[in-house]
């Protein structure tokens, strides 16, 4: 996933980078916003550029092969955490009448 591919929200593409650059990356970062602002391309796109070496404002120019990787989305290191409901009384909550 390309920073070029998301649509606006420079200032945070911006910022991203730059942490990144300086060696200033926080041990854990939440991706947070409305569906359909692009924070899990924006993820996928921050995760690219720090475990790919990339450098300057986009995500080339790093290791080809970890960029081909997340392209398919098929790097070893790239996880995706989904929640999911395991106990009756939750599930029970969930459901529509």
């Amino acid at each position: 996933m390309l920073f070029s591919e998301i649509l606006g929200q420079e200032y945070i593409k911006s910022h991203l980078t730059k942490s990144a650059t300086s060696g200033r990356i926080p041990h854990a970062q939440l991706f947070v916003g409305p569906e359909g602002s692009g924070t899990l391309a924006m993820a996928i796109a921050y995760s690219q550029y720090i475990l790919c070496n990339n450098f300057g404002a986009e995500n080339e120019g790093g290791n080809e092969s970890c960029n081909l990787k997340f392209q398919s989305i098929s790097h070893p290191d790239l996880h995706f955490i989904y929640p999911t409901v395991t106990t009756e009384d939750v599930k029970k909550q969930t459901e529509k009448p």
